[in-house]
């Protein structure tokens, strides 16, 4: 891991609903991070990791992200 993580994307479809993109460009080992929180949940907070550089997301209905 290097210091070059970013905030590359984020979406929101109200202000208790919405997720952010974090992604590492290093291009040995990329890796993108997305936490989202959804108010209307116990649980509000997640968060998905995977491999490989992500810088957009098309949309946020409820709590899909597209």
């Amino acid at each position: 891991m290097n210091d070059d993580q970013r905030l590359y994307a984020a979406a929101a479809s109200g202000h208790d609903n919405f997720c952010i993109g974090i992604t590492n460009q290093d291009l040995e080992d990329p890796y993108s991070i997305v936490l989202s929180y959804n108010g209307g949940l116990a649980q509000p907070w997640g968060r998905v990791d995977w491999p490989g550089s992500s810088t957009t997301f098309r949309s946020m209905t409820g709590s899909t992200l597209h």
